[in-house]
């Protein structure tokens, strides 16, 4: 900068002030700059991101499927082969719910220690109620199919809920077994 008579003599400090002036105003520009170049892209960002996050979601909803199965089918390993067998009272022709007597037989992968190997055998529980809670989940969860229509009738398509409803009048007394 050339100096003329009417240029005043600026000093260090004023240069100083001027620079940091100049380099905030840089700084505030470079900001908007970046700010309106993402405004421009953020249609197409916002597109992108919505199939993104749709893709994403979909493979969550795919890996909880996937880890409750393997978890399911883990915890329900050592269970087969379950059946179950229900008799009326000798001379009731026509017994609702509540008479019926239900026989639940299962095959449990149990240690025999005289042999020294896991071994199938076989279980049988004398009515519903009594089936340990694995065996019960067994039945509820992947086997509803072996489920008594007489049972599934109380409440239609849950059947956790159903065998839920038989239990708690059995032990209430309703029902014998």
């Amino acid at each position: 900068m050339p100096k003329t008579k009417n240029t005043p003599v600026l000093t260090a400090s004023d240069l100083t002030g001027r620079i940091t002036s100049i380099t905030q105003d840089l700084s505030a520009a470079k900001a908007d700059v970046a700010l309106l170049q993402r405004l421009k892209d953020s249609e197409t960002n916002a597109k992108r991101l919505t199939l993104e996050l749709a893709d994403t979601q979909d493979a969550l909803a795919t890996a909880i499927a996937d880890e409750h199965d393997a978890k399911q089918k883990a915890t329900f390993a050592n269970i087969r082969n379950m059946a179950i067998t229900s008799s009326a009272p000798v001379g009731d022709t026509n017994p609702g719910v509540l008479g019926m007597a239900y026989t639940v037989n299962y095959e449990t992968l149990s240690y025999d220690y005289s042999s020294r190997q896991n071994l199938w055998r076989a279980v049988s529980a004398p009515g519903i109620r009594n089936l340990p809670a694995r065996e019960l989940a067994y039945l509820t969860e992947v086997r509803p199919d072996l489920i008594p229509q007489r049972i599934m009738d109380l409440a239609p398509g849950h059947p956790a809920e159903a065998i839920s409803r038989y239990i708690q009048a059995v032990r209430r007394g309703y029902m014998k077994s």
